[in-house]
């Protein structure tokens, strides 16, 4: 008795298409709130810029990544509480329109909050020690590195490291550029 069967290759291309698909939906949702998204400007300071294994990136941290900062925050006693894995939104009020200042944090808390025309709510998740917004790793080429080096510790000595972000309506950011002073570099 012969029990070999071919597979239809109507099967075959919906089982392709699926994983397509599926590996799509990742960059297509970073592109949607890049089009979409709202621009906010993030105070940040670089915290490790090499990884041999991966190759160039540089590690970002951000005031909002404190528990210290989050609990001066409206909201924020619970951060005393906060689990590992627990997700978190931090509104932000944005500085007037075409300024490139940092947004303000203003609240914090475990559900996602109704805002105001002039702010935006940013998702995070508290990792056991801080907490990271999907923002704190970026990738460049490597023939900027050491201009990047040099003008990222420029900028750490006058204060003055902006990570411009797109937010969604779901609260997840996507970097787009750093700013050291007035000159960025775009991922």
């Amino acid at each position: 008795m012969n029990t070999d069967h071919p597979i239809p290759a109507r099967n075959f291309w919906l089982a392709l298409g699926a994983q397509l698909l599926l590996i799509a939906t990742v960059p297509a949702q970073a592109l949607y709130t890049l089009n979409t998204g709202t621009t906010v400007y993030l105070k940040t300071a670089p915290v490790d810029p090499v990884d041999f294994l991966r190759g160039y990136y540089q590690t970002l941290g951000y005031d909002i990544s404190s528990k210290d900062t989050l609990q001066k925050l409206s909201g924020g006693g619970f951060m005393l509480k906060v689990s590992t894995g627990r997700e978190i939104f931090v509104t932000l009020a944005l500085p007037a329109a075409g300024k490139r200042e940092a947004a303000k944090p203003i609240a914090v808390s475990f559900v996602r909050p109704t805002t105001k025309p002039q702010e935006v709510v940013l998702r995070g998740v508290y990792n056991g020690r801080q907490f990271e917004y999907d923002l704190e790793q970026f990738y460049m080429p490597e023939q900027q590195q050491a201009q990047v080096n040099q003008d990222i510790d420029r900028g750490r000595q006058a204060q003055n490291l902006l990570m411009e972000t797109k937010i969604g309506q779901d609260g997840r950011g996507v970097p787009v550029a750093i700013w050291i002073g007035d000159q960025s570099y775009r991922f």
